[in-house]
């Protein structure tokens, strides 16, 4: 049998220990060396199933306000810091921040939005918007008398979050929160 074993080729880096105890790693048979080969160690158990999670970023400004939606109906402020611009805060200024993210989560969430600070205020607000003239398809007026009607503004681009809650205890009502909107590295984060 053991010239069965000297006659197999090698197969890879061999470890072995010598008479006074001394590894030595060889590519050639231990019993060359006049050591015994190292048995494996045993193989540590692999632990349970590990949740790993990939942190990403909102890569357009809908996956941005979705992100942003859900942890806020989830009260998930963890998942809330996930979209804050931390590009650099100092550490006592992230707990400080991280406290104002906890209590903003906090609260019931009426309405996330996307808006433009530079749109009016009463759009800004919910408010509702100048009435479109509604064409009769029935009206026998001839068209070429009808005036035209004036193409939409165009939209602004937007640069706010606007965050709609219940108010906090003292305060009753709905509180509006705006957030600026950032484009950083590819993708869209929020500050306050």
């Amino acid at each position: 049998m053991a010239d069965a074993q000297a006659a197999a080729p090698l197969d890879g880096l061999q470890h072995c220990v010598d008479a006074d105890g001394v590894t030595i790693f060889t590519d050639k048979r231990c019993s060359d060396l006049q050591a015994v080969q190292q048995a494996e160690p045993p193989k540590r158990p692999e632990p349970p199933g590990v949740l790993v999670r990939v942190r990403s970023c909102a890569r357009s400004q809908d996956d941005f306000l979705q992100g942003v939606r859900t942890a806020l109906e989830s009260r998930d402020v963890n998942r809330l810091a996930d979209y804050y611009n931390w590009t650099g805060m100092d550490t006592a200024s992230g707990y400080r921040l991280m406290d104002r993210l906890g209590a903003f989560s906090g609260r019931q969430l009426v309405d996330v939005q996307l808006v433009s600070s530079l749109e009016p205020e009463t759009v800004r607000r919910g408010g509702s918007s100048p009435e479109r003239e509604v064409i009769d398809p029935f009206d026998t007026t001839d068209p070429e008398t009808l005036a035209p009607t004036p193409a939409p503004a165009p939209a602004r681009p937007a640069d706010l979050l606007r965050v709609d809650q219940i108010g906090g205890d003292e305060a009753l009502g709905i509180q509006a929160t705006y957030f600026h909107l950032r484009s950083n590295a590819g993708c869209w984060w929020m500050q306050f």
